[in-house]
């Protein structure tokens, strides 16, 4: 193949790719659009029913148990209670 016939058909074939995706992406708006208004509507939705709808949580969580307190009067370890 001369190289002329080459560069013609990598051309067209450039075209061609950039033709669909602006043809996808035409008919591709629409969709994205609805999904967004869908996702936006939700997620108002979910912060006035007093949500954490896509809230990012930071800082420290209480421990597994519940929040540290202190041990009522008498308590004792586990290593005194065993007789350790």
């Amino acid at each position: 193949m001369p190289a002329t016939a080459v560069l013609f058909a990598v051309a067209m074939s450039v075209v061609l790719s950039v033709l669909a995706l602006l043809i996808f992406s035409l008919w591709g708006l629409p969709v994205v659009a609805a999904i967004l208004v869908v996702l936006v509507a939700y997620v108002v939705a979910a912060r006035k029913r007093g949500g954490s709808a896509a809230t990012i949580e930071r800082g420290k969580h209480p421990e597994p148990t519940g929040r540290p307190r202190k041990g009522s009067g008498g308590t004792t370890t586990t290593n005194q209670r065993v007789g350790g």
